[in-house]
C-alpha cells in the first residue's frame, strides 16, 4: 500500500522511515528533523508531499481486495 499526503498526516501513521537503503524505527530525533525540514520547505513557499509505504500480508488482502475508503477502518471490505 502507497500513501501519498500532507507531512504532517503521514508522518503520525509511520514508525519506521528509510535512509540509506535500510528500514530504521523512527525516533523522536527522526520525527524532529522531518518536521523542521517541512518547516523550512514551507517557508519558502514549496509544497511538500510525504510518501509511505507498506507491504499488506496477501493472506488478508488478496489480489483485488476492495478497500471501503470512507471508513474509519479502510481495510474492512465494502458492505
Amino acid at each position: 500500500m502507497m500513501l501519498k499526503g500532507a507531512p504532517e498526516k503521514i508522518i503520525a501513521m509511520c514508525d519506521k522511515t528509510f535512509r540509506n537503503g535500510q528500514v530504521y524505527d523512527m525516533s523522536k530525533d527522526d520525527r524532529q528533523a522531518i518536521e523542521d525540514i517541512n518547516e523550512i520547505l514551507a517557508k519558502r513557499g514549496e509544497r511538500v508531499l510525504a510518501f509511505a509505504q507498506l507491504e499488506l500480508p496477501a493472506s488478508k488482502f488478496p489480489l483485488g481486495f476492495k478497500f471501503d475508503l470512507d471508513s474509519e477502518d479502510p481495510s474492512k471490505e465494502p458492505k
